[in-house]
């Protein structure tokens, strides 16, 4: 991740997101949800 943030550091746009995989939680009463956070869907564009 170091590597890449020094690439985007360069670029004329600054902005990268590293999503690894879906969340898991657990509310108070610990039932555990998988996925609650995190992006439906991903586009990815490379240059």
């Amino acid at each position: 991740m170091y590597d890449a943030y020094r690439i985007l550091d360069k670029e004329e746009f600054r902005f990268g997101a590293f999503i690894s995989g879906p969340s898991k939680t657990a509310d108070i009463e610990q039932a555990l949800v998988m996925g609650a956070h995190g992006a439906r869907e991903v586009l990815v564009i490379l240059k």
